[in-house]
């Protein structure tokens, strides 16, 4: 299933679609290099426990944006697993 991009809407309404024992994976950027949207990483993680889906970040973008060091997501990791 393909959502809308940074859709929280559509993302559930696609998750709350699918059955609840169903393997789900939401994959998404932290940083999207066309556009530099950034992702709304903390609701699309709350989304994800609440359907019983697991994430997949990609953070090739995001090296040097944000984080100590321009790390990007890693020392915030703790702040998002339930």
């Amino acid at each position: 299933m393909i959502w809308k991009h940074n859709d929280l809407a559509d993302l559930e309404t696609r998750l709350a679609a699918l059955p609840a024992g169903q393997p789900k994976l939401i994959v998404f950027e932290s940083v999207y290099s066309i556009d530099g949207d950034i992702a709304p990483t903390v609701e699309i993680c709350d989304l994800a426990d609440h359907y019983g889906a697991m994430t997949y970040l990609d953070e090739v973008h995001a090296v040097g944006l944000y984080g100590p060091r321009g790390g990007g997501m890693p020392p915030f990791v703790r702040q998002l697993i339930v």
